[in-house]
């Protein structure tokens, strides 16, 4: 992929483009992936946060489809740990090179955090306790050029945080609860009000220049 000649490229974006087109030479759908997810992140905790370590070996729960955004990763020789995020929350992931396919295990070693994998496993938990699955497929979904903010410091610049809000939601989940709590809080009163007989209409601005919280 050509894509220096729309602008200049920093280290590491130069960096992860060789690691895209690593991935388009093995003929790898670089974007436009869909998958229909069967589990997410706050579903399987409180599923399996009770389980001990002993029991879910014993059971060996599949997870058959699992995907999000790369928050964290540590990866050393042949084994590495990430985590995800989904739409509700994160989870570890860890990848063994003798558990996934050697080409698996290349998207594995090449992705990049911001990236979104798909996953499917078993469910596990680590020496230390942590819910995890335990990767049997791992498949790249899309690829990220520009690297996130610092992961202890977030997105802390505020013209930056209104100007990109879709990054603000990505690195800082306080913000994102506020967006859901703001939903909530609309719906409920707009349910209540139509139970009660109320009709919801649009009115025109009655001002020539826009403003106001909701223009």
């Amino acid at each position: 992929m050509k894509l220096k000649k729309y602008r200049k490229f920093n280290e590491q974006e130069t960096n992860r483009i060789n690691k895209l087109n690593n991935l388009s030479d093995q003929n790898i759908d670089l974007y436009g992936h869909a998958v229909k997810r069967t589990e997410n992140s706050e579903e399987l905790k409180k599923m399996f946060n009770s389980y001990s370590k002993e029991k879910l070996a014993e059971e060996n729960i599949p997870i058959k489809s699992l995907a999000g955004r790369i928050m964290t990763k540590r990866a050393k020789g042949k084994a590495g740990f990430l985590n995800i995020q989904d739409q509700q929350g994160q989870i570890q992931i860890y990848v063994r090179k003798d558990a996934v396919s050697d080409k698996d295990f290349t998207i594995f070693s090449d992705s990049d955090l911001g990236d979104i994998i798909w996953v499917q496993g078993n469910i596990i938990k680590t020496n230390t306790g942590e819910l995890s699955i335990r990767a049997i497929k791992f498949r790249h979904l899309v690829k990220c050029i520009s690297p996130l903010p610092d992961k202890y410091h977030g997105l802390v610049d505020i013209e930056e945080k209104q100007r990109k809000r879709y990054l603000d939601l990505i690195v800082n989940p306080g913000v994102k609860e506020l967006f859901v709590a703001r939903s909530e809080i609309i719906q409920t009163a707009r349910n209540y009000f139509i139970a009660d007989g109320y009709l919801e209409v649009d009115t025109p601005i009655l001002q020539p220049i826009a403003g106001g919280a909701a223009a």
